[in-house]
């Protein structure tokens, strides 16, 4: 089923007639269609060489080997959809709020950021998996503390 359909003008053909044009102006309609694509496995990825793009290489259903292109900006947000859409699921499929999509630490470093208010963080899992995140120094201090005591943090966790 068609996600939208729009008009598109074009001249398609000028022919002269008797010292003057005809104009031949088609009204076309393009449509983009929609795709549904059953990911059966996820094989293997390549980042473009002006690292600009990534494309996601797979089997569907069928056992068709197919791509997905993404740019970079797409990817991030691909990226940062991804965790909510795992506990969405899990929480639906078990009829449990309390689920989390979790993954065992492997390791983790904190660097120095640009910005020197803030650090970077990075968590590791054990198959080499990492995420990294910014954090303003008084929020690091704060999650240390609340891990050094073994409590929770008192901030309100947002959806976004």
């Amino acid at each position: 089923m068609p996600t939208f359909s729009r008009k598109n003008y074009g001249v398609l053909a000028l022919r002269p007639a008797a010292h003057s044009f005809t104009l031949y102006i088609y009204i076309y309609s393009v449509e983009k269609l929609s795709m549904d694509i059953d990911v059966r496995e996820l094989t293997t990825y390549h980042v473009s060489d002006d690292g600009k793009s990534v494309v996601l290489k797979l089997v569907d259903g069928t056992g068709k080997p197919t791509s997905l292109n993404f740019q970079i900006a797409e990817l991030g947000n691909l990226v940062m959809t991804l965790p909510s859409l795992i506990e969405a699921a899990l929480r639906r499929q078990f009829r449990d709020t309390s689920l989390r999509y979790a993954y065992p630490i492997g390791s983790w470093s904190i660097e120095e950021a640009s910005d020197p208010t803030s650090l970077i963080v990075t968590l590791r899992t054990l198959d080499g998996f990492g995420v990294s995140f910014s954090m303003a120094r008084g929020k690091a201090e704060e999650l240390g503390d609340s891990m050094s005591k073994g409590g929770t943090s008192p901030s309100a966790i947002v959806a976004h």
